[in-house]
């Protein structure tokens, strides 16, 4: 079948086997329709013919039928026949006179009607032959005894089929009517060939026409008697088929069976068989199967051969149909998009216009289809956002960049993974989803999106990240074939609301501590994080009842200038500051000074937004009443701060006393030897008075213990940081040099010790026996942290501090000596390195340090204007750098230091001049007065200020004041201001146990007239110095 004309179009090579292709399909369609309806109409025609078939079959058969019982009625004629001629010859007088030869006469002469049938006259048991027109040795031969005894039994009687001499013969029996009544029982019997029965099968042939059929005649038992037609039965067929009819199953009609017999010259032969109703004998008609297939093969030839035509030519029309079909769809293809044809069909032009209409439609579809997955791609790939697309299995299908930077996966290796086993999807608090119960399978499951799900994924390198995840289902028809998710980084807005947490807590502790006064903080949206206890006693709500409210709702805020104008101005500025109007619980009114701040968070994003308020009404009432509290508030606000700064010094004295508390009881051991000293030295004296070597002895060992009592008093200070240190010009190389037989036997034979010093090193300025305290120090610690040995090595340089640098230890630019103390010890890691200074703080068991070691000689090195560092790490050991000053001239020395210790005690005014003596310690009172005395002054002392002003007042002598500076009542510095009140030109020398006075002493601005400042305790030989070189100054003329 063609495909169409080769002339339409010149198709590309592409083109072509789909054109062809087409063709070939609505070609095949056209076809397959043409048979669908082809074939049925044959075959139902086909069965209408087998239909009619069948019942012309069985008309036929049961005429077959007929015609076997015509012929099974014929033979019981002819038997009939020769049974009347039998009866008819019986009743002659020749067969009852008893004569043989008439009996044998009337014989002869009686066979000639019944067809040369020859007749024998028999005894009934039929063994003797009276008469006969056979031979009688042919006669004799014949069995007729069942044909006799049947006829005696049923007045009739037809034999099987009997031989005689050779030739088939059936013998007929008819009783003969006795001639007495004692005369023996007769019978008459008539001879017939067999070829009698082949005229009868022929005539009843004839009379149905059966020229084509085999009939036989069969007796009761079963031997072929006679048989004619076109094909010969076998006697064991034969008597197969007498049988078969005989059975239970065969289909009869009365005495006729038909059968499906033996074939007959190898064709199939279908078998009538009747059986005479008086003879008993059977009739056999068989005609071949073909006779009945004859008609049926004709009409079906011609039924097949009128469909086969008529399914040709719809198969050509089809043809020609499709060919015409493909033509008019290749010019419909073949026409430019948006464009249509003419094809001469109506229905293929119609198409043609909706397809150019359509074509126009979805070029436009294309084009916005174009447009949207550009622009959907652009959103995708440029997001922050992590987006993955999964099917309904949950496998991966496409990642955006987002999601590749989120999750650390490339794109090639997330497609086709299972999304929950790659990402190990877990919940906010960390706990892993099992797979069937993550987020991404119930939206899958379910089809209901879920948004904004804070959950927790694991990148590729382990690290988890804080997520925000929303999922939607990507559904079809009603059926879910996948889903979107897209996950947002919750890591910076968790760190800034960590961040935002602590700042609340530290605000909020900075507030609660600093007592601030009317303060709250809310978030950007108006909620309220933070309320005061100034607030709660401005409005009245407390904070449980302000937190979590609406501020603007809750006080009932009136703004100046508008909502959107102060909210624009914080945006922009940041800060805002103005009066509102606010509603307290009990209804009142208030105006308040608000100064309004925002706090921003890394990104740049506002968080928190604080509000300082002022209850301003009282001063917004009456502005003259405004000014002037506002110069008391300032008063109020000064003295305030100056009570918060006193409240924090008091704070601030109260830890270090707390501290040297726990320091007192450290040295209250050596405090105690002190005393033990000096009270057994002196209860030796009192029992000693006239030994005066053992008083001499006994009285130095006193000073010795008040000495060792000084300089635990002056360390005490140094860590304090308030004591004086007697600074000097102190050469390094010496210092370390002498140092070297102390450590030696403090570090043991199992740490080496090493000296770096050159001796041209400038010197450098620092209390002595301080530095060597501290060094001491530093070698114990090392010592300590070198059990199984070591080298120490102790080394002093030159360095400069530039003022373009600064300095690791915090070190004022200038010219400095550094020490070091280098241990190889086990060294020490960054936490407890820094706390190291920390006093108290030890990494020794108890009972093996105090931890003030290290304190101690920080708080000396930067008393003396210096710095510590140290450096330290595990395993690395411990470098330990004391910076210390170089004086400014190796040959300056203190002004306070050797004039009044070269100033005899009798020198000058030393035994005329009076001393107004005033401690509140009798037993100091009593010593220094003593001292004086021997010095040969005349001592007027008195134990308060008050006392010693009464005593002045009186006219008490006094050409000089000693007094203490801490007495109850009236101070020394507050009785040296009165006196010089009284008496400017006094000389004073006030004793103080405490440098912070000194301070105090320099700070304060009311102090006139000459006056000179003593550290207890005092050695009697440079008080007495002082007091010598202030009464020489103050007779000295007034310049």
């Amino acid at each position: 079948m063609a495909n169409g004309p080769a002339h339409t179009t010149e198709a590309s090579p592409s083109s072509t086997p789909r054109r062809s292709g087409l063709g070939a399909r609505v070609a095949t369609h056209l076809l397959w329709l043409v048979i669908a309806i082809a074939v049925p109409l044959v075959v139902l025609s086909t069965l209408a013919i087998l239909r009619v078939h069948d019942s012309q079959r069985a008309t036929q058969e049961a005429a077959l039928l007929a015609e076997a019982g015509n012929i099974a009625q014929l033979v019981d004629r002819e038997f009939d026949r020769i049974e009347t001629g039998l009866q008819v010859l019986a009743r002659t007088a020749p067969l009852s006179s008893g004569d043989s030869v008439a009996i044998t006469a009337a014989l002869r002469n009686g066979a000639a009607p019944l067809d040369g049938a020859q007749l024998a006259l028999v005894e009934g048991s039929g063994r003797r032959i009276i008469a006969s027109s056979l031979p009688r040795e042919s006669a004799a031969s014949l069995p007729f005894g069942d044909a006799v005894q049947e006829a005696l039994a049923r007045g009739r009687g037809v034999s099987d089929l009997l031989a005689q001499d050779g030739t088939p013969v059936i013998a007929v029996a008819m009783p003969v009517p006795p001639r007495a009544e004692e005369a023996p029982i007769e019978v008459l019997v008539a001879v017939l060939p067999r070829t009698r029965l082949d005229a009868i099968l022929r005539t009843g042939l004839e009379a149905v026409h059966r020229s084509t059929a085999s009939a036989l005649v069969v007796d009761p038992a079963g031997r072929v008697v006679a048989q004619t037609g076109t094909g010969a039965v076998s006697p064991d067929d034969a008597a197969w088929l007498l049988r078969a009819a005989a059975q239970p199953d065969a289909e009869r009609t009365e005495d006729q069976t038909l059968l499906a017999g033996p074939a007959l010259d190898g064709e199939r032969t279908v078998y009538a068989v009747a059986r005479a109703a008086e003879s008993q004998y059977g009739v056999v008609l068989g005609v071949a199967d073909s006779v009945f297939q004859a008609p049926i093969r004709t009409d079906l030839s011609r039924t097949l051969l009128i469909g086969g035509l008529f399914v040709a030519a719809a198969l050509l029309a089809a043809g020609l149909l499709a060919q015409r079909l493909v033509s008019a769809l290749r010019a419909v293809g073949d026409a430019e998009s948006g464009t249509s044809v003419r094809t001469g069909l109506r229905e293929f032009d119609e198409l043609s216009n909706r397809l150019a209409i359509t074509a126009a439609e979805r070029d436009r579809v294309q084009r916005s289809i174009a447009y949207q997955f550009g622009l959907l791609r652009t959103v995708t790939e440029h997001t922050a956002e992590a987006i993955f697309l999964n099917d309904a299995q949950g496998r991966v299908t496409y990642v955006n960049p987002g999601a590749e930077a989120l999750c650390g996966w490339r794109q090639e290796e997330l497609i086709g993974q299972v999304l929950h086993d790659v990402l190990q999807y877990r919940r906010a608090d960390g706990s892993l989803y099992p797979a069937w119960q993550s987020p991404l399978r119930q939206v899958l499951h379910t089809g209901q999106p879920v948004i904004g799900q804070e959950d927790v994924l694991v990148r590729q390198d382990g690290v988890p990240i804080d997520v925000e995840c929303s999922y939607a289902p990507v559904s079809v028809g009603g059926k879910v074939l996948g889903a979107v998710m897209t996950v947002r980084d919750l890591t910076a807005r968790k760190r800034a609301e960590k961040a935002l947490r602590e700042n609340e807590a530290r605000l909020r502790d900075l507030l609660l501590t600093l007592d601030l006064a009317t303060i709250f903080v809310r978030t950007p949206d108006g909620r309220i994080v933070f309320w005061s206890h100034g607030c709660e006693a401005l409005y009245g709500w407390t904070a449980a009842e302000a937190v979590g409210r609406q501020s603007h709702e809750l006080l009932n805020t009136i703004f100046p200038e508008g909502l959107a104008t102060v909210e624009a101005a914080l945006a922009r500025d940041g800060s805002w500051s103005g009066d509102l109007v606010h509603t307290c619980r009990d209804g009142r009114q208030i105006t308040v000074s608000a100064r309004k701040m925002v706090r921003r968070n890394g990104m740049g994003e506002p968080f928190v937004l604080m509000e300082a308020v002022t209850d301003v009404t009282a001063l917004r009432e009456a502005e003259d009443a405004l000014l002037r509290l506002n110069g008391e508030l300032e008063v109020r606000v000064s003295e305030e701060v100056q009570a918060r700064e006193a409240a924090q010094l008091r704070a601030a004295h109260a830890e270090r006393v707390q501290a040297l508390g726990q320091l007192a009881g450290g040295i209250a051991h050596d405090f105690n030897n002190v005393l033990q000293a000096v009270a057994g030295g002196a209860a030796l004296i009192q029992r000693r008075p006239a030994d005066q070597a053992s008083v001499r002895r006994l009285s130095h060992v006193i000073a010795d213990a008040a000495a060792r009592g000084a300089a635990i008093t002056r360390r005490m200070l140094v860590f304090a940081r308030c004591g004086e240190l007697e600074a000097e010009a102190i050469a390094p190389a010496q210092v370390l040099e002498g140092l070297r037989e102390i450590c030696a036997y403090t570090l043991g034979a199992s740490i080496r010790l090493d000296l770096d010093a050159d001796p041209g090193l400038p010197p450098l300025l620092a209390d002595k026996t301080q530095l060597e305290t501290a060094l001491v120090n530093l070698a114990t610690n090392a010592r300590d942290a070198m059990p199984d040995g070591g080298t120490l090595r102790l080394s002093a340089r030159a360095a400069v501090v530039r003022p373009d640098r600064p300095h690791p230890a915090g070190l004022l630019p200038g010219a400095y000596v550094a020490i070091e103390v280098q241990d190889t010890g086990q060294g020490m890691d960054r936490t407890v390195l820094a706390r190291v200074v920390e006093p108290f703080f030890t990494t020794k068991g108890v009972g093996k340090g105090t931890g003030l070691g290290l304190s101690m000689v920080k708080g000396f090195v930067e008393q003396s204007g210096g710095g510590l560092e140290i450096d330290s790490s595990i395993g690395s050991g411990t470098r330990v750098t004391l910076w210390l000053p170089q004086p400014e001239s190796t040959q300056k020395r203190e002004e306070t230091m050797t004039a009044e210790e070269t100033v005899s005690p009798g020198f000058g005014h030393g035994h005329a001049a009076r001393v107004l003596l005033v401690d509140d310690d009798f037993l100091v009172r009593e010593t220094l007065a003593a001292q004086l005395e021997d010095a040969g002054y005349a001592v007027t002392a008195s134990e308060c200020g008050e006392a010693a002003l009464a005593l002045l007042d009186g006219g008490t002598p006094a050409d000089i004041l000693v007094t203490d500076l801490s007495m109850p009542g009236m101070s020394g510095l507050a009785l040296i201001e009165a006196v010089h009140a009284r008496r400017p030109r006094l000389p004073a020398i006030l004793l103080t146990g405490y440098s912070g006075d000194a301070a105090a002493l320099a700070l304060d601005g009311a102090v006139t007239g000459f006056y000179s400042l003593i550290r207890k305790p005092v050695p009697g030989a440079q008080l007495l110095g002082r007091v010598a070189a202030m009464l020489e100054a103050a007779s000295a003329p007034a310049a």
